[in-house]
C-alpha cells in the first residue's frame, strides 16, 4: 500500500469550483422541474429565494413555490408536502414587496398554465412520451 506522503491529497473544491456545481446543480434542478417533479419545483424556488446557484429573483422564487405548491396538491399522498409548501409561501409572499408581488402572481399564471403539475398527472393526460427520464 502507498504511504500516505505518496497518496494524492484530497482536495475541496475551491470558490469558483464550488460555484459551478451549484449552477450545475440549479440546471438540473430547472430540467427536472419543467418537466413536472414538484420536489424539483420547490427546490428552484428556494433557490431562487437564496441565489444558490441561480440569480436571486424573490418574485420567481414564490412563483415556483406557488407551482410546487399546486403539483403537490394534486398529487394523492402529498398533502403534507403542500401544507408545508402552503406555510412556506405564505411567509415568502409576506415579505414580498407590492412589485414582487404583482410580477410573481403574473408569473405564476403563465407558469401554472404552461409547466405541468407533477409527473403522475403528466403521465395521465397522455404525455408520457414528454417525459424523459433522468
Amino acid at each position: 500500500a502507498p504511504s500516505a506522503a505518496a497518496r494524492p491529497a484530497f482536495r475541496a473544491p475551491s470558490g469558483s469550483a464550488l460555484h459551478a456545481l451549484a449552477e450545475w446543480d440549479a440546471l438540473l434542478c430547472l430540467n427536472r422541474a419543467l418537466m413536472g417533479d414538484a420536489l424539483m419545483q420547490y427546490e428552484l424556488g428556494i433557490r431562487y429565494l437564496t441565489g444558490d446557484g441561480i440569480m436571486l429573483d424573490r418574485a420567481l422564487g414564490d412563483t415556483w413555490l406557488k407551482r410546487s405548491l399546486a403539483s403537490f396538491a394534486a398529487e394523492p399522498g402529498f398533502g403534507a408536502y403542500a401544507q408545508g409548501t402552503r406555510i412556506v409561501e405564505a411567509r415568502v409572499s409576506a415579505r414580498l414587496s407590492a412589485d414582487e408581488l404583482e410580477r410573481a402572481q403574473r408569473l405564476a399564471d403563465h407558469l401554472l398554465a404552461s409547466v405541468p403539475g407533477s409527473l403522475a398527472a403528466t403521465a395521465s393526460r397522455g404525455s408520457a412520451e414528454a417525459i424523459v427520464a433522468p
